[in-house]
């Protein structure tokens, strides 16, 4: 019976706030303005508490909002009104995502990844027009989203980019869809996930078997990701320079010969490549000094010169 109750105030709260979406209301007043935000804070507050029940009920209220796309379309303020409602929405879970509850059960992780997952995915893969504001304000919020998502549920949506590229790696597909390996950019990652992901890489992947669309779509992720890591954690970046991590290093030194040996021999390919291995001597101290005092025949002396450059004025910037 207590169950009931509070599934239903729950209900309740998400009913009140979603009756106030301009997607409802048309027209804001501040009086609905104020109620929405009143509502959206107490969703938030609760969700703390009701975890799982919130992010579902506003998960739905993403799929309804979605639902009246084509309708808005055609209304005055219409496609505003749509575009204001789902920014809302998302704004609110991503609120309620970097309040998840410590140490969730796996089993809800999952299940809290797949409800909110394919809205996520829905926003990111949708054909991109620089030219239009609207579309980069949704996609913008939906990277936001997914960020937070990943803040506590990242094991969970790892374990499915990991899946994926295993798949990836056996299928005889020209074209595969790399849409899962393409959230790994977006993702919430420390050090203790970067290490992770390349051990991931690392480990399932035989650069003689690799196929090159998932060869490329890893160079650009892991590079994309180093990147993330290094500006959302900067301090522990700032601390390998004084103290290198043994396993980052021996983790760019493998990675760097499995993408510089992909790249040999295609002037296209290295083009691709080359802002990954600047960023993996980046990240690597002790491995960058390594190899530049080396004699061998991996690289040219010329490429290995120009990527050291590169490197040690990345890291002069970032340190300065």
């Amino acid at each position: 019976m207590a169950h009931d109750w509070k599934t239903s105030c729950v209900g309740a709260l998400e009913k009140r706030f979603s009756d106030q979406l301009p997607t409802n209301t048309g027209l804001q007043t501040v009086e609905s303005m104020q109620i929405l935000e009143q509502s959206k804070q107490c969703l938030v507050s609760v969700s703390q508490h009701r975890f799982k029940e919130i992010i579902k009920v506003l998960t739905d209220t993403w799929k309804r909002v979605e639902q009246t796309k084509e309708t808005a379309e055609k209304l005055p303020s219409g496609e505003n009104n749509y575009k204001t409602s789902l920014i809302i929405v998302m704004q609110t879970l991503e609120l309620c995502l970097f309040r998840a509850p410590p140490n969730p059960r796996q089993d809800n992780d999952t299940q809290i990844v797949n409800t909110l997952l394919p809205q996520i995915l829905q926003l990111l893969n949708a054909p991109n027009d620089p030219t239009m504001q609207s579309c980069q304000e949704l996609r913008h919020q939906s990277e936001r989203v997914l960020y937070a998502l990943s803040h506590a549920h990242f094991k969970a949506i790892f374990s499915r980019v990991s899946r994926r590229m295993q798949t990836l790696q056996s299928s005889s597909e020209d074209s595969p869809d790399i849409s899962d390996i393409n959230l790994l950019q977006h993702l919430d990652i420390d050090l203790s996930r970067l290490l992770m992901v390349m051990s991931a890489v690392v480990s399932h992947h035989n650069v003689a078997q690799m196929k090159k669309s998932l060869c490329l779509a890893l160079a650009v992720n892991l590079e994309k990701v180093i990147w993330n890591w290094m500006e959302k954690h900067h301090d522990e970046f700032a601390s390998l320079i004084s103290k290198p991590n043994d396993d980052l290093s021996a983790l760019c030194d493998r990675l760097f010969e499995i993408f510089n040996t992909f790249a040999e021999g295609s002037q296209r390919k290295k083009s691709a490549v080359w802002p990954l291995l600047i960023m993996l001597l980046v990240i690597a101290p002790k491995f960058l000094e390594e190899i530049t005092h080396t004699e061998s025949g991996t690289l040219s002396r010329y490429l290995l010169s120009i990527l050291t450059l590169h490197a040690l004025c990345i890291q002069r910037t970032l340190n300065t």
